[in-house]
């Protein structure tokens, strides 16, 4: 019986034993369950919503809330915004590039390398093949340049100075710091070779820089050793702008000129590089104004409600005290996303809209009516997203009315119908602005039959016509959609868009013109009330 019962009881503490098992087994699952589970929840409760992020880490503007949707674009792009905004996400890639870097001395990913001296350059694979000349696209160049030239075109109609700026890699600047083992091909020229020859050839203004930054490189720290591998700093920006500024001067631009002497220079240091996280210590220059900007202006209310392409941006500032009345617009890269120090001060209104939007510059010149347009794209663009612009070689721009020169006045009026007004009311021939909008946009459309013929007889078709809105005295061409209001274009449409806080009691006069016979026939009017 002694012996039945220890058996009973090892038998009983066996069981106990294994049910423990289990039982912490199945607490280590649950536990593990929860911290996977809390993993996931936490970070997207967390969220950052934020308007406008930026990201030090990666040295970027975060993707912007796309707007609800259900096309393949918006799509996309929700998926973007829910990969840039999660939370914790800048911490975890630095605990993970610290970790790397600390134990093997080599970056976690592929995308950025180590040069002589320690300089830091990006390595995909593309960016190297454009230091070896073994990538220049001519297709993608000589379109390009033939947008370019197309809007340097329609830009000297309306005598608005106009230059294209090329921001150059960090390669291109300091290529005596490029490992040894990459060898170039000599043979061929370089993209940015290329591209000045053909805009030289088209008489494109430009402002492409390759021999005077490594003149100023061997005196100045242009591009930092080690941080923001993939951009210039303070140094290089102020020179920069200063060489793309004088492309603009030279037609015509009087804004004050861009000075070292209105900053203060300082060197803070970078204590981390910032896609990786590791520590370097780095000082860098920093340009600070002297003139105080607290006069400056963020137009959120235009922003908010400027069209523009899913993702991207567009800023828009003001300022009564700037030294000159001037305005600029400015289609940048991620060069110019965060140096609007440079302009604040000179121009009363300066415009930054992502250069995504290219396709709208019609639309923006016509809606901002800017005293000088700056094109900034950077260089290694061309072997990355320019790839993604397949249109650029079939942008045409609208005919400015003081172009059509002498028209003949007919006392014709075309039947036409407004299809849409938006930040505003039109009733009866009456619009009224609202002016808790940024923008008040018209659309129409004329409706054309056989009884309506030209001077000679022909008649009259909708495809022959340019449209124009008159108000306050000036022509805007309004024989288009943008591209942006996501609209099909059809013949006879016309539209127009104004800035709210720019408008005044008046009339708006919507005019056709014939192409051929110079004949002008009126459309509509509407009449402006403003509060």
């Amino acid at each position: 019986m002694k012996k039945t019962d220890n058996k009973s009881t090892d038998h009983a503490n066996a069981a106990d034993i294994k049910n423990n098992k289990n039982h912490v087994k199945t607490m280590i699952d649950v536990l593990f369950a929860g911290v996977f589970l809390a993993m996931i929840i936490v970070p997207a409760i967390l969220i950052n919503t934020e308007t406008h992020l930026e990201s030090q880490l990666e040295n970027r503007a975060m993707t912007v809330w796309p707007g609800l949707g259900f096309n393949k674009e918006i799509n996309a792009w929700y998926g973007h915004y829910v990969e840039d905004r999660v939370a914790f996400r800048q911490e975890s890639i630095a605990f993970y590039n610290n970790a790397v870097f600390t134990l093997f001395h080599e970056f976690s990913e592929d995308l950025h390398m180590f040069g002589k001296s320690d300089y830091v350059f990006p390595a995909d694979a593309e960016y190297i093949k454009a230091y070896q000349h073994l990538n220049t696209d001519e297709n993608l160049l000589n379109q390009l340049t033939t947008y370019l030239d197309r809007t340097n075109q329609y830009l000297q109609q309306k005598s608005i100075p106009f230059t294209f700026m090329a921001c150059l890699d960090k390669k291109t600047v300091y290529p005596e710091f490029f490992p040894n083992y990459i060898h170039v091909k000599t043979d061929n020229a370089s993209i940015m070779e290329r591209l000045s020859d053909k805009l030289i050839e088209n008489k494109v203004p430009y402002s492409i820089p390759v021999d005077q930054f490594r003149e100023m490189a061997k005196s100045n720290q242009i591009y930092n050793q080690k941080s923001d591998c993939a951009h210039w700093n303070d140094l290089g920006a102020l020179a920069g702008i200063q060489l793309a500024e004088e492309e603009l001067r030279e037609q015509g631009l009087s804004v004050k000129p861009l000075l070292v002497s209105d900053f203060n220079l300082s060197y803070p240091t970078v204590e981390k590089l910032e896609f990786a996280g590791i520590t370097i210590n780095e000082k860098v220059p920093e340009y600070a104004n002297v003139v105080s900007l607290e006069s400056v202006e963020n137009l959120t209310l235009i922003d908010q409600e400027l069209p523009r392409i899913a993702g991207t941006s567009a800023q828009c500032f003001h300022n009564e005290n700037a030294t000159s009345d001037e305005s600029i617009l400015i289609f940048h890269d991620s060069f110019l996303q965060t140096r609007m120090k440079f302009f604040l001060y000179r121009y009363k209104n300066v415009y930054m809209v992502s250069r995504q939007n290219y396709e709208a510059i019609q639309f923006y010149v016509n809606l901002f009516e800017p005293d000088a347009v700056l094109f900034e794209n950077a260089e290694r663009a061309f072997v990355d997203d320019l790839f993604a612009y397949t249109q650029l070689g079939y942008i045409e721009y609208e005919i400015p009315y003081e172009k059509q020169g002498q028209t003949i006045v007919t006392n014709q009026s075309l039947p036409s119908v407004l299809t849409e007004v938006k930040g505003g009311i039109e009733e009866n021939g009456v619009l009224q602005p609202d002016s808790l909008k940024g923008i008040c946009e018209i659309k129409g459309q004329v409706h054309l039959d056989n009884q309506f013929s030209d001077q000679q007889g022909k008649p009259l078709e909708q495809e022959s016509l340019d449209f124009y809105a008159k108000y306050q005295g000036v022509y805007y061409e309004a024989g288009y959609y943008p591209y942006l209001s996501g609209l099909e274009q059809v013949e006879g449409q016309f539209y127009a868009a104004f800035l709210t806080d720019q408008m005044q009691n008046g009339t708006i006069e919507f005019v056709a013109v014939h192409r051929e016979t110079k004949e002008e026939y009126k459309i509509l009017s509407l009449e402006v009330q403003c509060e």
